[in-house]
């Protein structure tokens, strides 16, 4: 992997998420749709953390940047110290319930550019 590809960008994300009722009841219980709306996309971490907090402010949505780290090796990565074995020392997309503003990887999400 080089350089460019781990200094990931990082997008400020979210401002929905809906569940879908005519999905089977099992599929229910892992999956749902989620509908984002990228606001700003960047490579620089502290650009995107000054973003999204001006932002949040300015919509009223909650900025959630708990136990997020970063580094040009990883990007944005959460906490060693987090209870949370997945989401512990790696990224992991998160889907809180509700509207909010959070920083994500591109590399993540299936179609987002890097």
């Amino acid at each position: 992997m080089n350089r460019k590809q781990l200094l990931l960008p990082i997008l400020i994300l979210f401002l929905s998420s809906l569940v879908f009722a005519e999905q089977e009841i099992t599929d229910e219980l892992f999956y749902s749709d989620k509908y984002i709306l990228i606001l700003k996309s960047t490579k620089n971490y502290n650009e995107a953390v000054n973003f999204a907090t001006k932002a949040s402010k300015e919509l009223g949505l909650e900025f959630k940047n708990e136990h997020i780290k970063y580094s040009e090796e990883k990007g944005i990565y959460f906490s060693e110290d987090i209870d949370d074995r997945l989401y512990r020392d790696g990224y992991y997309p998160r889907r809180y319930g509700g509207e909010y503003i959070s920083l994500e990887n591109s590399l993540a999400y299936e179609g987002f550019d890097e």
